[in-house]
């Protein structure tokens, strides 16, 4: 669940809002003014906070400029408001909120913009500059604003929808030319009709064209990697086709040196009255240093997997209901236990087993203190016993680690599940003397 914060003063709103958001994966808290927000913000680390503009003893743009400056720096802010005057949107960029919706608003596209704006906070600087103005923020702000202005007009019923949105593009080119100045990610402007490709120099500088020379769509489509370019035009077709809401894609460009940048395209079309797709416009930005640290920790994480696959223990790693996310180690010999990928543990044993399994994850989650116990599944003749060290993780989940010990039945063994006495030897080769199999239950 993602910890999200509502501020609306409208309890009609509101619920709607906490509906749409808690049926998504959110947990939802909501306050009513930005008062009221205050000892929420100071005590519960929110992911995402998204606010009314116009609210009761203080705006959401004093809401917002005081969560960025002081009370939660690095969270994610939406600003959704019936307000689309580009004096507003030059506000919200002020503030330092990260994007701009305009009521009334569509489920589907609030669910997703949110889920992106988490995603993107670990490294998509949030910071404003001495100027209020500048960086990704700045430019996926006025991209923002363009297609919900966009979206507003051209769904009114009025006749006057369609000339109403060209006026808002023209108001929102001049808010996404002021978003340009400083901005870190090159912006472009594409007219499909006339072939029009406008760009910043910034724009010009990742694609590594020279900055006197005419802009054009090939600069960038003929420098993509040729591993990566039928992926971007298929996704950028499918959005001017409409089956993608916006294109964003991830690729290689290749540099006069031969060397490549990895950058992050995004855009969004604007449509006519027939619905085709006339114009797009978007943002480019450099991801290289991102990259190369995903890089490095999936190979980091590739190392330490091969590593674990050459131990006999079992590194298991679960959530904190019990359930398997990723298994390693035992090697050179069988686990004899049936666990599987996306099942919990206690489901997949024999039942005291379950019941031994169950009892101590429930008792690491709630205590977050490492435990250790044993636990035993018959093999044919044999029952084989498993010690388990158990720890949580910061991630609320846990890890465990499990060594396998084979016990054979003497001869003199009674007949019932649990009874005879267990000549026990760890997989190691070391002797256990471990009397009944399995723990106390």
């Amino acid at each position: 669940m993602k910890p999200v914060l509502v501020v609306e003063d409208s309890p009609t709103q509101a619920a709607e809002i906490a509906f749409v958001l808690e049926e998504s994966g959110f947990q939802v808290t909501v306050a009513e003014s930005g008062p009221d927000a205050l000892p929420l913000l100071a005590s519960t680390r929110f992911e995402a906070l998204v606010l009314d503009v116009i609210l009761p003893r203080m705006s959401g743009f004093e809401l917002c400029q005081m969560v960025r400056t002081a009370l939660a720096p690095s969270t994610p802010v939406l600003l959704l408001t019936t307000l689309n005057d580009p004096a507003d949107i030059l506000r919200g960029l002020e503030c330092g909120a990260n994007a701009y919706m305009n009521k009334p608003w569509e489920p589907e596209r609030l669910v997703a913009l949110l889920n992106r704006m988490i995603a993107d906070a670990p490294w998509l600087g949030t910071s404003i500059d001495a100027e209020g103005i500048g960086g990704t923020r700045a430019s996926r702000l006025a991209h923002q604003y363009l297609s919900s202005v966009i979206d507003h007009y051209t769904k009114r019923g009025d006749g006057r929808g369609l000339a109403q949105s060209h006026a808002a593009l023209q108001r929102s080119e001049e808010m996404f030319a002021l978003a340009a100045i400083g901005a870190n990610d090159g912006l472009w402007d594409w007219d499909l009709d006339s072939d029009l490709f406008n760009t910043t120099p910034r724009w010009k500088e990742l694609v590594d064209v020279p900055a006197d020379s005419p802009s054009h769509p090939a600069q960038w489509l003929d420098r993509i990697h040729p591993a990566d370019r039928e992926r971007v035009e298929v996704e950028l077709q499918a959005h001017l086709a409409g089956q993608l809401n916006q294109f964003e894609n991830a690729h290689r460009v290749l540099r006069h040196d031969g060397r490549s940048r990895w950058v992050l395209v995004r855009g969004k079309s604007v449509r006519n009255s027939s619905g085709e797709a006339h114009r797009i416009a978007g943002s480019l930005t450099d991801i290289s240093e991102y990259k190369a640290i995903e890089e490095r920790l999936l190979r980091s994480t590739a190392e330490f997997n091969a590593f674990l696959r050459l131990f006999p223990d079992l590194f298991l790693h679960l959530d904190s209901e019990g359930t398997l996310l990723t298994r390693h180690g035992g090697a050179g010999s069988e686990t004899a236990l049936p666990l599987f990928t996306g099942v919990p543990i206690h489901e997949a044993l024999p039942a005291a087993a379950a019941r031994i399994w169950k009892r101590e994850v429930q008792r690491v989650t709630a205590s977050r203190q490492t435990a250790a116990f044993t636990f035993a599944v018959p093999v044919e003749d044999e029952r084989w016993t498993y010690s388990v060290r158990l720890s949580p993780v910061p991630d609320n989940g846990l890890v465990a680690v499990v060594h396998r010990q084979a016990c054979r039945r003497s001869r003199h063994a009674r007949g019932d599940a649990h009874g005879g006495d267990l000549n026990c030897e760890s997989m190691d080769g070391g002797p256990a003397a471990l009397g009944k199999a399995g723990g106390a239950d």
